[in-house]
């Protein structure tokens, strides 16, 4: 099923204590079968590097697991029906912390305000339209949340 219906899986060990959710996968990432290849994912491995980490560390996953059309955000109804893969995701992988990139994961799990939810900014807007500001900003939420992984390891 991985990449060629364009159905695209989450990706990294399982259990695992750091959980990445993005909104959905790209053009590149259904290519590839794996979430976060394209460009975002660059931006998101040199945030991560900037932390002392690497992607494999983590599992990455998405909120909607298809490609939409023109990359739009996917709607309410659209997410809902990938729910229980977000959730089958999340007891395989059962992560002690995650970072949501963008308004859709923090929408979809309710922007809790909890030290086990890191939001932030998705790396594609960081890329695209971010100022300086906006960069460090984003560094430092992924900082963030490898330090709670970390400590969670301890």
């Amino acid at each position: 099923m991985r990449g060629s219906s364009g159905f695209v899986e989450g990706d990294g060990p399982e259990p695992c204590l750091g959980m990445i959710v993005g909104i959905a996968p790209g053009a590149k990432e259904v290519q590839e079968g794996k979430p976060f290849v394209g460009p975002a994912g660059d931006t998101l491995n040199e945030a991560l590097s900037a932390a002392h980490a690497s992607r494999r560390d983590f599992y990455i996953t998405n909120v909607y697991k298809l490609k939409t059309e023109y990359n739009r955000n996917p709607t309410d109804d659209e997410i809902r029906e990938h729910a229980e893969c977000l959730l089958d995701e999340l007891k395989k992988v059962r992560p002690h912390v995650i970072l949501l990139l963008g308004d859709i994961p923090q929408r979809t799990f309710g922007l809790l305000r909890d030290e086990k939810l890191v939001p932030t900014r998705h790396p594609s807007w960081v890329r695209r339209w971010g100022k300086e500001k906006d960069k460090v900003e984003f560094r430092s939420d992924v900082e963030k949340f490898v330090r709670l992984v970390e400590q969670c390891a301890r």
